[in-house]
């Protein structure tokens, strides 16, 4: 295989490679509004449930005890799998823009098309850089409802314990409030670890991120 060959054997598989990549963020993201959707509408039929339970006092407090932990169980689970799909979106990212890379080379006149990934490549967009733009992804999300849900269940726990309304509220927007910290630290420690040590990052994301859908 001559020279020519070669190279348009490798345009067409990077080509390929690009489809494909491109294709898994689209499924990545997919993934991520469906178990988004599904954690909220277990979230709300849990509620209404709780609502007309609440009209029989005595069997609300059983009722509340074997639906709460269940909403929290889930949304940690809802929250994990959304973290990892936004980290398998930064890698997916990095890759693409390894492919441009070598387009941009095909022509000098390619510069201005592909041109934004001259950069580091640890520079993506897409990074979080601060805790504020954390909050702003699907998995803060479902981290601060859950932290409410937990919050809502402590106080619960305390007025149960004949503790004062107001001592049990306060106890819950403090544990809710320490909850989605813990959450977005978590979160903001994860997207650093793309920043400082991008290959290990992506190996152990291709690893814990390869998990069954």
């Amino acid at each position: 295989m001559d020279d020519d060959a070669k190279q348009q054997a490798l345009l067409s598989a990077l080509v390929t490679e690009h489809f494909v990549l491109q294709s898994a963020r689209g499924v990545a993201t997919s993934e991520a509004a469906s178990r988004s959707a599904l954690y909220l509408t277990f979230l709300s039929g849990a509620l209404i449930a709780l609502g007309f339970i609440a009209q029989v006092a005595e069997r609300f407090d059983t009722f509340a005890a074997a639906v709460l932990p269940a909403i929290v169980v889930l949304g940690e689970f809802t929250y994990l799998r959304l973290l990892e799909n936004s980290i398998e979106d930064v890698l997916f990212q990095r890759r693409i823009n390894r492919v441009r890379r070598w387009y941009l080379g095909l022509h000098p006149d390619a510069a201005p098309f592909f041109g934004d990934v001259l950069g580091d490549p640890r520079s993506s967009p897409v990074l979080y850089r601060s805790s504020l733009q954390l909050l702003l992804t699907a998995a803060s999300m479902v981290a601060a409802v859950n932290s409410m849900v937990v919050g809502t269940g402590v106080a619960l726990v305390l007025r149960a314990l004949d503790l004062a309304e107001v001592a049990a509220a306060a106890a819950g927007v403090l544990v809710a409030v320490g909850l989605f910290a813990l959450h977005v630290w978590y979160e903001r420690r994860r997207f650093g670890q793309l920043v400082s040590g991008p290959a290990a990052a992506e190996q152990g994301a291709g690893q814990g991120g390869r998990s069954p859908r």
